[in-house]
């Protein structure tokens, strides 16, 4: 559902669509629950994360997508993620 307007590999989110929308929601509730994990020097796997909000994420590939892209904006690893 998103286009890819900008050089390969960028991509646009507008919040005028509601995939966009949701997507930034899934990334702002996982990048909660890392700082969480990160503070309390705690570690889970990305099913754990998904069995927090099972009823809004839906699907693990709503999860694993989100954290994929945590990872590409802050340039780190999952590992460092926790």
């Amino acid at each position: 559902c998103c286009s890819f307007d900008l050089a390969k590999g960028k991509e646009i989110l507008t919040l005028q669509r509601e995939c966009h929308a949701r997507r930034l929601d899934a990334l702002l509730r996982v990048l909660l629950v890392v700082q969480q994990l990160l503070q309390e020097n705690r570690h889970e796997s990305k099913r754990d994360i998904y069995y927090i909000y099972p009823a809004f994420f839906q699907e693990q590939s709503v999860v694993d997508r989100a954290i994929n892209d945590i990872c590409i904006l802050l340039q780190c690893s999952r590992h460092h993620l926790n």
